[in-house]
C-alpha cells in the first residue's frame, strides 16, 4: 500500500469518526443532562455504554460544555 491509499484510507477513518461525533450529538440535543444523553446515544446508536459515554463526553468537550 502506497502513501496516497494510506492517506485515503486515514480520511476516511477521520470522516467516519466526525459522522459518528454529529450524529451522537443530533441524539444527545434534547437531553438534560449527560446520563441522558448517554442513554439517547445508546438507543440511536449501535454502541455500548463506554462508546456511548466516550462520543458524549467528546461532543460537550468540544461544544466547551
Amino acid at each position: 500500500m502506497d502513501k496516497t491509499e494510506q492517506y485515503g484510507l486515514m480520511c476516511m477513518k477521520i470522516h467516519e469518526k466526525y459522522l459518528l461525533l454529529e450524529k451522537a450529538e443530533m441524539l444527545m440535543l434534547p437531553s438534560q443532562s449527560k446520563e441522558q444523553g448517554i442513554e439517547f446515544v445508546m438507543s440511536g446508536l449501535p454502541v455500548t455504554k463506554e462508546q456511548a459515554t466516550k462520543l458524549v463526553e467528546t461532543v460537550l468537550r468540544v461544544n466547551g460544555l
